[in-house]
């Protein structure tokens, strides 16, 4: 065979496999993206069997540009060891949490709590208290308890109140002094400064707790406070 069939069938070579190459770049980026669209480790080491598989015979791959790759190659699969360490001692760090959290729940029985909530469970009988936290002073405010309905039972109303905490003794009757049947409530509270802008205001409760819950979607400990379930993570005082 002469120098210029040599050369000739190398070009043919060099076509195909730059069309094979190219083919499995389409093939192996087009089966699976990552988020970032960035390329994978499988998919790093298919492209790179693919081009050790085409390369031209007549100029083989050079060493510096295949150490290179290696390199890469390398480097890809320490980080995703890596990441895949990391996700593992979160998971075990929040797992490690969780179980602290229910363990300390347990230790809050029979202690009294303020904690952030707008549930309120009523008994039909004994007058429950209310109260809310203002960041800053507001120039108006107004606390509301509504029914399972929505609809307004007993509505307070008041002009400046500085900031800090705020306590309201509701006695279980509606506007009209009407006793309410026992059952859950709830609060809503609104309240705006001298510039007539919403305040970021909490309402809260303040009882001892009675026992503990697990929600059913969270898993995390809620506490009984009153026959009403606060979130263990809302609590902000606690008293023996």
């Amino acid at each position: 065979m002469d120098t210029q069939s040599v050369f000739s069938n190398a070009a043919i070579f060099n076509n195909q496999s730059a069309q094979q190459i190219a083919n499995a770049q389409s093939a192996a980026l087009g089966k699976s993206k990552t988020k970032n669209n960035e390329v994978s480790r499988d998919q790093f080491l298919q492209l790179l069997t693919m081009q050790l598989k085409s390369q031209n015979p007549l100029k083989p791959q050079e060493n510096q540009e295949f150490a290179s790759q290696l390199a890469q190659f390398s480097q890809l699969e320490q980080l995703q060891k890596v990441s895949t360490s990391v996700d593992k001692q979160t998971k075990s760090s929040a797992e490690l949490a969780q179980t602290l959290m229910n363990l300390s729940s347990a230790g809050m029985i029979g202690k009294s709590v303020r904690a952030v909530s707008s549930n309120v469970q009523y008994d039909g009988t004994n007058a429950q208290t209310l109260g809310f936290n203002l960041p800053v002073g507001a120039m108006s405010t107004s606390l509301e308890v509504l029914d399972s309905k929505g609809g307004v039972v007993r509505k307070w109303q008041s002009s400046y109140l500085p900031q800090g905490d705020h306590r309201i003794t509701w006695d279980g009757k509606d506007q009209n002094g009407n006793a309410m049947p026992p059952g859950r409530y709830t609060l809503r509270l609104a309240a705006k400064d001298k510039n007539d802008v919403k305040i970021d205001a909490q309402t809260f409760t303040v009882g001892r707790v009675t026992g503990v819950r697990l929600s059913t979607s969270t898993g995390e400990p809620n506490l009984i406070v009153n026959g009403a379930e606060v979130s263990f993570t809302g609590v902000r005082d606690i008293q023996e």
